[in-house]
């Protein structure tokens, strides 16, 4: 589909690089409190809850303050 061999793929997914990466990943998002996705977190340290903007007349917008205003803190 991709234009990538079987058996090119299956190497590089066993590959030490790609399992290295896969193993930070998990544990930063484990770090994070990741349980879900997709979960926003903003410089590494605030963890934005969709479910907070649940009253809100535009989620877009309010989310996107939000955002914008942890990213500044």
């Amino acid at each position: 589909v991709n234009d990538v061999a079987g058996d090119e793929f299956d190497k590089a997914i066993a590959s030490f690089a790609v399992r290295a990466a896969a193993s930070k990943m998990d544990r930063r998002a484990s770090n994070l409190g990741v349980n879900a996705t997709p979960t926003f977190i903003v410089n590494g340290r605030y963890k934005m809850l969709p479910q907070g903007f649940r009253d809100s007349d535009d989620f877009t917008a309010d989310f996107t303050a939000l955002a914008s205003y942890l990213i500044e803190k």
